[in-house]
C-alpha cells in the first residue's frame, strides 16, 4: 500500500498525505463525516461562502472631517494625546 501511494504521487500534493478516493485505501475507510472535501480540507461550499463574506466592496469615496463638524473626535483625540509620553 505504501509503495502504491508513493508511485501514484498523490501523497506529495495532499495535505493529509492521501486522497479518500484512493482505491487501495478505500477498503480501510469505514465512513466519512461530512463531504469528502471536509475530510481532505475545508469543504468547498462553506469556503466559498466565507470568501464572499470576507470580500469587501471597493472604496469609492473618502470623507475627511478635519474640523470635527460631522464627528465629535475631540474626546478620542484628547485621550490619545494624553497617552503619548
Amino acid at each position: 500500500t505504501v509503495d502504491h501511494l508513493i508511485k501514484a504521487g498523490d501523497i506529495f500534493t495532499c495535505a493529509g498525505g492521501f486522497v479518500v478516493e484512493d482505491p487501495e485505501l478505500g477498503k480501510y475507510l469505514d465512513k466519512i463525516d461530512g463531504s469528502p472535501d471536509s475530510a481532505e480540507g475545508l469543504p468547498v461550499a462553506p469556503l466559498r461562502a466565507m470568501l464572499k463574506r470576507a470580500a469587501a466592496p471597493a472604496v469609492t469615496h473618502i470623507l475627511f472631517d478635519m474640523d470635527g463638524l460631522l464627528l465629535d473626535t475631540e474626546t478620542a483625540y484628547t485621550v490619545v494625546q494624553q497617552e503619548i509620553p
